[in-house]
Formats: C-alpha cells, structure tokens, sequence
C-alpha cells in the first residue's frame, strides 16, 4: 500500500501526467470538480485495481481518452493538482472517490459505483458506500 508520504511526493514527470489529466478532463468548465479528478488519480495509484503510478493509470487503456504527452497545461490544472497534493498533506483528501463522468456521459457499467458527490459538470463515485 502506497503512504500518503509517498502519494504527495510523485517525481516531477508523474505530476505532470496527473496535470494533464486535469487538463483534459476539465478544459473549458469550471475549477468545480478538477482537484477532485486529480484525486481520482492519485486514488487509482492506491488501489490494486489500477497502476500504482499516475502515468500508468492514466495511460491504462479504456480509461482516459485522447490524452496526448504533449498536451499544453493550464495554470488552472496545475493549481487543481497542487491543490489535490496539498489534500493528502492536510487530510482533507477525498480518498473514496476512484471514478468520475462528465454530466453528458453516464456509463452503463457504472451501475455498481456509489455517488459520492457532484462537483460542476463532473459526478464522482467509490467503489463502496
């Protein structure tokens, strides 16, 4: 299991994929929910589910789409990711939350998740109540 120590302090290069991610998922919406789809990463690295790196999780295939190396970062999604890491220091991470959809996608499969909150135009879920 992966300790909060080690989860805020990714090298560099993770962090920049978790940037990315943030980047991709909430271009053009509200600050409302990107630190939150920063914490689905670092999540994701602490559950067996998944990789154990950002990168690698999203990388995985069929999880994230059209994410690209070379995507340009906001200074918004780099604020949402310090902000994410910060939450894991002071203890106010949101540690359940393992999946999100924007508001216009609701997948099928998702039926066995629990909404755990609504944050702008992203709903977030954990795999338990």
């Amino acid at each position: 299991m992966i300790t909060v120590t080690t989860l805020v302090d990714f090298p560099p290069e993770e962090i920049r994929c978790i940037e990315i991610a943030v980047q991709h998922e909430t271009t053009g919406k509200l600050y409302q929910g990107a630190v939150e789809v920063a914490q689905v990463v670092i999540n994701r690295t602490n559950s067996s589910n998944y990789p154990n790196t950002p990168c690698a999780v999203i990388y995985q295939k069929h999880q994230f789409t059209n994410i690209r190396r070379t995507t340009k970062v906001s200074q918004k999604a780099r604020d949402a990711t310090a902000k994410a890491l910060e939450s894991y220091k002071d203890g106010t991470a949101n540690k359940k939350i393992i999946a999100f959809h924007s508001l216009k996608t609701a997948p099928k499969s998702w039926h066995k998740l629990h909404l755990v909150l609504r944050k702008g135009d992203h709903m977030f879920y954990s795999k338990e109540p």
